[in-house]
């Protein structure tokens, strides 16, 4: 498939990727029966993926669901990681003896985890998973623990279901590999 001068190829169909999520909320909703939950929805980037996996947790019934929204910048305009991210809390939420789960679209070299990671342990949740639709274990630099993964790739740029490249293609149904 061609598309604006980039060779692009289907990493991942949006039905795949429903069917995921379904299996994902199964499993989230029967280890937190009869508990709240705040999710933490990583921006912009896992905005479908959280609208998706909300509404699949409903049905898998989990409905003690609060969202909370952190603000993250670690790419820029750019294609590779600062590995100092930028992070804003909305300060909305109290964390203490919460149960959080962090909401991501793609775990990389794993800075912003970790850093995310270490800054809401301050706040001393009762727990704190990590939920992400994507990990490259090829980039990975610090090792983090990612509880409930949709689906481990190879090392390539990927685009659509949120992903973007410089706030373009987020749109996309499908999860594609973009070649330049």
């Amino acid at each position: 498939m061609k598309d604006n001068n980039l060779d692009t190829k289907i990493l991942i169909s949006q039905e795949i990727i429903s069917k995921r999520i379904n299996e994902i909320a199964n499993k989230i909703a029967f280890d937190y029966q009869g508990k709240n939950v705040i999710l933490l929805m990583v921006m912009k980037g896992s905005f479908i993926f959280m609208s998706d996996l909300i509404r699949a947790l409903w049905i898998s019934g989990l409905k003690n669901c609060k969202l909370d929204f952190v603000n993250i910048s670690s790419y820029g305009d750019k294609v590779e990681s600062s590995r100092n991210p930028q992070i804003k809390l909305s300060g909305d939420i109290d964390y203490l003896n919460k149960n959080i789960l962090i909401v991501e679209d793609i775990v990389d070299s794993g800075h912003t985890i970790m850093i995310l990671k270490d800054k809401l342990l301050k706040s001393l949740p009762s727990s704190l998973r990590v939920v992400s639709l994507l990990s490259k274990p090829a980039r990975r630099e610090v090792d983090v623990e990612i509880e409930y993964l949709g689906f481990e790739i190879k090392n390539v740029w990927v685009e659509g279901y949120g992903l973007d490249t410089d706030n373009k293609g987020r749109g996309r149904p499908d999860i594609i590999e973009l070649n330049n």
